[in-house]
């Protein structure tokens, strides 16, 4: 009786499982990852030091160098940002507030103006973690 013998597997053969499963991992970590929003506006973020910044939210407003605001990626001053602000936060009460490092008090003054005129009483100052250039 003559038996047939048993086939030998070809040496990739035992790397295919392997290969599926670092691509569902991959898949997996790509969809279930918190990836942080585009800013909406052109901004050199001030620098934390040693603390995590938390990821910046959708809401935030953002402030450049010239002082100037963006909110939801348009650029709003005075009474549209107002309406803007109270619209999208209604008795929300804090709004994140995204400054570029070249912004002057003089320049920001406004701006903590018009948040106030929106009915938002605290301002979550956001940062980017790393060390000042």
């Amino acid at each position: 009786m003559r038996l047939t013998q048993p086939r030998k597997s070809a040496p990739g053969d035992d790397l295919v499982p392997l290969i599926n499963v670092v691509f569902l991992l991959l898949i997996f970590f790509l969809l279930a990852g918190t990836l942080m929003p585009a800013p909406s506006a052109p901004v050199d973020y001030v620098r934390a030091g040693a603390e995590p910044a938390p990821s910046i939210p959708a809401n935030a407003v953002y402030v450049d160098a010239e002082g100037l605001t963006y909110f939801d990626g348009e650029q709003l001053t005075g009474e549209a940002l107002r309406r803007r602000l109270a619209a999208a936060e209604p008795g929300a009460g804090k709004i994140p507030l995204v400054l570029d490092r070249g912004v002057t008090m003089e320049r920001l003054k406004p701006v903590f103006d018009d948040l106030t005129a929106a009915g938002l009483a605290k301002v979550e100052l956001m940062t980017v973690r790393g060390s000042a250039r």
